[in-house]
């Protein structure tokens, strides 16, 4: 227990290396709400063997 208590955590090692959100997000492609819920449809669906997950029964 106390090695783990003295044990210390530099936790701001590498927080500012990349940035959260990317500088250049305007140029990359973009998806309506509709196009983006299909595809995620269809990924879901070829993992249980259905062309759409929303053809389940």
């Amino acid at each position: 227990m106390e090695a783990i208590r003295e044990t210390l955590y530099d936790l701001d090692v590498n927080v500012m290396m990349h940035p959260i959100i990317d500088p250049d997000w305007r140029n990359q492609p973009s998806y309506s709400r509709k196009e983006y819920m299909d595809d995620l449809a269809r990924r879901v669906g070829s993992h249980y063997g259905l062309a759409d997950i929303r053809d389940a029964q």
